[in-house]
């Protein structure tokens, strides 16, 4: 990791959880110049761990860490958050943030009535190795809520962190992070059922993520340059019912959930090649009639 240049006028900053996420932002911010002072975990042993790498933190135990930072980030579990707060000792003008998707700053309504400034941090990024985080947030978006303060301080992070933000307008909360689960979470386990079927096809499941990786990066790729239209590939969008009257013919052998599983994506392919232009209405109708027999279970798919 790069050595950090600290920044004193910026807030000196504390995490209470210690995990992927936490481990990550706290290595990503020390990288970035600030100063993280105090690390907390449910189990020492992996803040003592992420302490080594971080000049100047302190393993701590979490109400040290309210004690030590100018701002706390919350980067536990989410059904944690609100219980955490509450154990913590806040002061006037402190920085409370949780990094959840589903909730908005009011879980943190304990640092808050203390007279702390709370609010969210949530980047759509899924974190692996915290010791590449500084890499993978470049470029990554994060979500951004709080009063002015906090949106200055969060912004400011960050702008040095490499991100672009988005301030959380009033809407549902819960279908921003559907959207994001079906973007990342679920991506990884079509990789898994992927795998399985290479498996079936009697190839060597060791093989498969090697193989089906670079084409998951391939159609990534082609949707960042094309958008999701045109970067749509494949027998749906080419209308090649015999390809995929082939396809669940081999699914069917297997399991009824791994055909409709099939089935589903296919739908939602063909809805995109329709909306978009790219498929006529003749061979879509066909398409649709093929897919439709799946949920009847007709002989005929």
């Amino acid at each position: 990791m790069p050595k950090a240049r600290h920044h004193d006028n910026r807030p000196s900053l504390g995490f209470v959880g210690t995990g992927r996420l936490g481990a990550s932002l706290a290595l990503a911010a020390h990288a970035a110049g600030y100063r993280v002072v105090a690390v907390a975990s449910r189990g020492r042993a992996s803040a003592k761990r992420l302490a080594l790498d971080l000049p100047g933190a302190r393993a701590s135990h979490p109400s040290e860490v309210g004690e030590r930072a100018d701002a706390v980030f919350l980067t536990v579990p989410d059904r944690a958050i609100r219980a955490v707060c509450e154990q913590l000792p806040w002061r006037r003008d402190q920085i409370a943030i949780h990094c959840a998707a589903l909730d908005g700053p009011e879980v943190l309504a304990a640092a808050s009535a203390a007279g702390a400034h709370v609010g969210v941090f949530h980047p759509l990024q899924a974190f692996g190795e915290p010791h590449q985080a500084a890499v993978l947030l470049r470029g990554a978006m994060v979500t951004v809520a709080g009063d002015a303060t906090v949106l200055g301080f969060l912004e400011a992070l960050a702008a040095a962190l490499g991100c672009r933000t988005l301030r959380y307008a009033a809407g549902d909360r819960a279908l921003y992070h559907a959207a994001a689960v079906t973007a990342s979470n679920s991506v990884v386990a079509l990789l898994e059922v992927a795998a399985a079927l290479w498996q079936s096809a009697g190839l060597e499941r060791a093989e498969a993520l090697a193989a089906l990786l670079p084409l998951t990066r391939s159609a990534l790729a082609a949707v960042e340059t094309l958008g999701t239209a045109q970067g749509l590939t494949g027998p749906v969008v080419r209308g090649d019912a015999t390809t995929v009257a082939r396809h669940l013919d081999a699914l069917r052998t297997l399991s009824s959930e791994a055909i409709q599983l099939y089935a589903d994506l296919a739908q939602a392919t063909l809805t995109l090649a329709v909306r978009s232009g790219r498929l006529e209405a003749g061979p879509a109708e066909t398409l649709r009639a093929l897919l439709n027999s799946v949920r009847t279970g007709s002989a005929d798919a």
